[in-house]
Parts: structure tokens; sequence; C-alpha cells
């Protein structure tokens, strides 16, 4: 999409996407590639950020965020939602790129929702449900990736296992 001729107070619709989601998008697809050349298998894309293995066996979810700086560490926010659309492969995975393909943490829906209590929500308004988890991550200087869980009390796991390398 062309949006080199917008002006800066243009306000976008849905049917038009923001710089941002651009970006986002751009560096998603990256990490299509990399999980795919990993798992030496193409993904096909069922949505804009759900891919599976031909047959459906493997599921994955992809989301990106911006690096959120901070003295010692970087640390990267992402919502959280069950995809049901997943629900019939027979093993289902989370991607978070973390400000772009090069750092990718691949959990398996099994390990989050393991954690689901352990993590704070956002609550819908209207139906009093969750609406998302909040999952995140820090990544320090070595290189070592915690996942901060909230409840009852803060607390880390490390996820260095994780990463794609």
């Amino acid at each position: 999409a062309d949006i080199g001729n917008t002006s800066p107070n243009e306000t976008f619709s849905k049917d038009k996407p923001s710089f941002i989601e651009l970006s986002n998008n751009k560096i998603k697809e990256k990490c299509v590639e990399r999980v795919a050349l990993h798992l030496g298998k193409p993904l096909v894309r069922h949505s804009n950020s759900i891919y599976m293995t031909e047959d459906k066996s493997v599921g994955f979810y992809f989301a990106v965020s911006k690096v959120y700086k901070q003295p010692l560490f970087e640390r990267y926010w992402f919502g959280y939602r069950k995809k049901y659309e997943l629900s019939d492969c027979h093993d289902c995975f989370y991607v978070f790129g973390c400000k772009n393909d090069k750092t990718l943490i691949i959990l398996p829906q099994s390990e989050i929702d393991k954690h689901l209590l352990e993590m704070n929500v956002s609550i819908d308004s209207d139906s009093g449900e969750a609406r998302h988890w909040h999952i995140v991550f820090t990544i320090n200087k070595d290189g070592n990736v915690k996942w901060s869980l909230s409840k009852p009390e803060m607390h880390e796991i490390d996820v260095t296992n994780y990463l794609l390398k």
C-alpha cells in the first residue's frame, strides 16, 4: 500500500492501515519466513497472524512488539488471546517477534495456558470476560530472556531456551 501521499493529520480507517501496522506486517512476514526455514516446511497463511503447516498439524500465531528500553534490559509487551482457529492443530505455538525477526520467542500454547492465573488481564467492560492477558518479556544485555509474571506477586521465568537461534 502506498502511504506516501498521506498528510500528517489524516485519520486512518480499518480499510487503510497505518504506517506502524504496515511495518509490523513486514516484520511479521519475515518472522514467518524464519520459522518456516527453521522447520524446513512451508507455512500456509490462514489469517493476518495465523499460519499452519500444510497438513494443519502445527499452528502458529505471530505477534510483534516494539522495544521499551530500560537501563539494564529491553522490555516487550504482547496481548495474548487464545486463538480458536488453532484448536484443530495437534501442536500450537505463539511466536513473539521482539522488535524484528532476529529475536523470536516461540512458546507452546500449553506453556502460556499454564500461567494464565499469574498474568495481568484486561477485562471487557461489557461482557466482564477476559479480553486479553498481558505477556511481558525482558531481554538483558547477555541475551537472557525472562517472562515477567504479576501474580500472586511479581516473578520471572527464564524462557531463554524458547529463543529461536
